[in-house]
């Protein structure tokens, strides 16, 4: 690709190319036209194509070279005329080009061709010369009496403005808009136009008006960003003065980093009883305190709810000596109840059995008794011939407990 270029080159053969429509790849195009030293177009009506083949056309046929010699004409510009109030010197040679757009021609040949070019470039100013600098193709300039103030005004006009600039641009919040503040240096008062891109392209609506002598508003939405501004204004001559700037609108002001509030934080120890920290380690310091947290106990009292309600039911379904016994392992009174009295049984069968016995005795003594007497009263007859009536548990229990007592009272 690269020898083919140059091959191209020592032929005269350039490469011009043309964008129609928004779908073509003008950046393609664009570097296409650069590789092959000719022009791009970007035009959005076809019917304007005969006007550039002609154009292209005139341009392959000419020669890049204009040595006829020539009076380079003036054009109105504020930071050029002072230099030309006397006229401008003869010039042998320059060499052909065209403009690019939105830049300005302080001087032109007779065929107006830009001799001296000047156009705003981002935040900077670009400045062409079609000339020389040694006298072969620029004639008289270098014996002209202002070429020194020329040379520096063409250097020093590229370079950063700092106190030269025409208008002092500031800007404030208010609402929803933000103000933008233009003064003008020489307090001129003329009607001023300014137009406002947003970083993505997209043009503001801005108001623009004269608040004060020298003074303008320009008024846009609020919206953070990165703006650029192009001003133009009609000076006292006639001419227009051109001003191109950037500016950025913040955040919100809550963002703002507006250091640390000491007054505050001495309040807050203060209240508080806390120190501030001055070091990292000193925030993973033992604490003098535990650290507390509230938890609800809803949960704990719906559980106890139900157990409670369980052990009642338990208890009425059961009995409370059940219960008892069953969860909390007492024994029944019950139980100690039948053991007692099993024990008094015992004894009391054993005196049973004593008594039995000497009723026994006492049953064969009598009947020695009776064989010697012949006769037995009446009723110790009936008593004997009567069956013994049989006795419940508890009326046996009652009779040994009385047996027991006159027993106890003979000793």
């Amino acid at each position: 690709m690269e020898g083919k270029e140059e091959d191209g080159k020592e032929k005269n053969i350039t490469l011009s190319t043309v964008s129609i429509g928004s779908d073509a790849d003008k950046n393609l195009l664009e570097d296409l036209a650069e590789f092959g030293t000719g022009r791009f177009y970007d035009v959005t009506d076809a019917s304007l194509i005969p006007s550039i083949l002609s154009r292209e056309t005139v341009m392959a046929s000419r020669t890049y070279i204009e040595d006829n010699p020539f009076y380079p004409s003036i054009q109105d510009t504020p930071e050029w005329n002072g230099l030309f109030n006397d006229g401008v010197p003869k010039m042998n040679a320059y060499i052909a080009t065209t403009t690019k757009q939105r830049a300005f021609l302080p001087l032109v040949s007779e065929k107006d061709d830009p001799v001296l070019a000047q156009w705003q470039y981002g935040m900077g100013t670009t400045v062409a010369f079609t000339s020389d600098l040694s006298g072969k193709w620029s004639g008289d300039w270098p014996a002209w009496g202002k070429w020194g103030s020329f040379l520096n005004q063409l250097v020093t006009i590229t370079l950063p403005k700092f106190e030269s600039e025409p208008y002092t641009l500031t800007q404030e919040n208010s609402g929803e808009e933000t103000v933008i503040m233009l003064e003008s240096a020489s307090q001129n008062n003329l009607p001023l136009s300014a137009n406002v891109v947003s970083e993505n392209g997209q043009i503001v609506d801005a108001n623009t008006k004269l608040v004060a002598p020298g003074k303008y508003e320009i008024i846009i939405p609020k919206q953070s960003g990165m703006y650029y501004i192009s001003v133009k204004q009609e000076n006292n001559e006639g001419g227009t003065n051109l001003y191109q700037t950037g500016f950025t609108v913040p955040y919100s002001e809550e963002y703002l980093q507006q250091g640390l509030n000491k007054s505050l934080i001495k309040e807050l120890l203060a209240v508080s009883g806390g120190q501030e920290l001055k070091t990292e380690a000193q925030a993973f310091r033992d604490l003098q305190t535990t650290s507390r947290q509230k938890q609800s106990i809803s949960h704990w009292l719906l559980l106890t709810a139900f157990l409670l309600l369980f052990v009642e039911i338990t208890m009425r379904r059961f009995g409370l000596h059940r219960v008892l016994h069953l969860f909390a392992g007492i024994p029944k009174k019950t139980g100690s109840k039948s053991l007692k009295s099993a024990e008094t049984v015992k004894k009391l069968k054993t005196v049973k059995e004593a008594t039995h016995k000497t009723r026994i005795t006492g049953k064969a003594n009598l009947k020695s008794e009776s064989n010697n007497q012949s006769v037995r009263p009446v009723t110790e007859r009936r008593k004997q011939n009567q069956p013994e009536k049989k006795l419940s548990e508890s009326e046996r229990e009652s009779q040994m407990k009385r047996l027991l007592e006159a027993r106890k009272r003979k000793k």
